[in-house]
């Protein structure tokens, strides 16, 4: 039982990296037996990425 949950937990989540030559921000993810990457924030609407372009500066970091 606990490895079907662990393989679902697999199948629903990103891995984050740095790309090595830009340094710019990766999501990794599975499509079956292929790996996908993703080079903005998946499942965040253009307005969503659009806020928190403009409220991220003046968060508080211990907030974030």
């Amino acid at each position: 039982m606990l490895r079907v949950i662990n393989i679902s937990k697999l199948q629903n989540s990103y891995r984050l990296r740095l790309n090595k030559e830009t340094g710019a921000l990766q999501w990794l993810t599975t499509d079956g037996e292929k790996e996908v990457i993703l080079t903005s924030e998946p499942e965040a609407s253009f307005f969503q990425r659009f806020y928190n372009v403009l409220v991220g500066p003046i968060v508080p970091e211990m907030l974030l």
